[in-house]
């Protein structure tokens, strides 16, 4: 009687096998990548819409509280209230988003941000009016709000508006 020999398969991975990994691997990877770089985005121009909103808010109530100038300082917004000696911070912003600009506007003075520090602008009076914005991505603006007293681009009516084109999808 003969033996039949038996045929040892071979106990590793053939090349075809590996570079099919690999390559299913790599498409993974990049759509991964795709779906976060998105949402990071979005997640920027929601901040950059919250915090235009939370400056306009901060500007109202200083308003209603009987201010006559505001200062923004080191991202802080402050004002003494009618009555009052004591200066009161309305609303504190950090730096934006990387690749976020804001500009804020108070009056014909101008502070902006797009990076780590602030521009100050000091004993601006509170009836010349605001004009808080973002812009980035694509230079243009994220969202932005005004009183509508300020003369200049986006002023035509007052409120807090969203550029579609940035990400920003919903105004308040």
């Amino acid at each position: 009687m003969k033996k039949k020999k038996r045929q040892q398969k071979s106990k590793g991975f053939t090349l075809i096998e590996m570079l099919v990994v690999i390559v299913v691997i790599g498409i993974l990877a990049t759509i991964v990548l795709v779906s976060v770089s998105s949402g990071r985005k979005k997640a920027q121009a929601t901040k950059a819409k919250t915090d235009m909103v939370e400056l306009s808010k901060a500007f109202e109530m200083a308003a209603s509280a009987g201010c006559r100038k505001v200062d923004f300082t080191n991202g802080e917004f402050k004002c003494t209230p009618a009555g009052g000696s004591t200066p009161v911070s309305y609303a504190t912003l950090s730096t934006p988003p990387p690749g976020i600009t804001y500009e804020i506007q108070l009056g014909s003075d101008t502070a902006k941000n797009s990076g780590t520090t602030w521009s100050s602008v000091t004993d601006s009076l509170i009836n010349g009016g605001y004009s808080f914005r973002s812009s980035g991505f694509t230079n243009n603006d994220i969202f932005y709000c005004n009183d509508g007293s300020i003369a200049g681009a986006q002023t035509s009516r007052s409120g807090c508006f969203c550029s579609v084109n940035d990400g920003c999808t919903s105004t308040q």
